[in-house]
């Protein structure tokens, strides 16, 4: 009777390896909640407030500034309703101030009114 050839693999590493050649596998997509109206979108399709470790409060274009971050979906009236029921000011724990709260307020009036979402038009609207 031969000898049984040992692995020099563990079972995990075996796994592991398996994972890697799996075809069809998708990347999750980050999804964050709007502070404004509480709706659940994907990260990149949304606009991130933080306040910065001095304390500075600023809009994020990277996505990768450090400090507590806050997330608003490019809706003007989301933004709105985050500035006066003051939930940017919860989200990331500070009071803004009333040049900050002026100058997100001025970059707000530059997004449009609602998103445009493309809704798909029915055959009795054509005729």
């Amino acid at each position: 009777m031969e000898p049984k050839q040992v692995s020099s693999q563990s079972g995990a590493d075996r796994k592991h390896k398996q994972s890697k050649k799996r075809k069809g596998h998708r990347r999750a997509i980050p999804q964050r909640t709007c502070v404004g109206c509480r709706t659940v979108n994907p990260k990149r399709e949304m606009v991130r407030i933080v306040r910065a470790p001095d304390g500075t409060v600023d809009l994020d274009s990277s996505g990768k500034q450090s400090g507590r971050g806050a997330y608003l979906c490019c809706n003007r009236s989301c933004w709105e309703t985050a500035l006066k029921r003051r939930s940017l000011d919860h989200a990331l724990k500070v009071t803004l101030d009333d040049t900050t709260r002026a100058t997100l307020a001025a970059y707000a009036q530059t997004l449009p009114e609602t998103s445009e979402i493309m809704t798909p038009v029915s055959d009795q609207e054509n005729h």
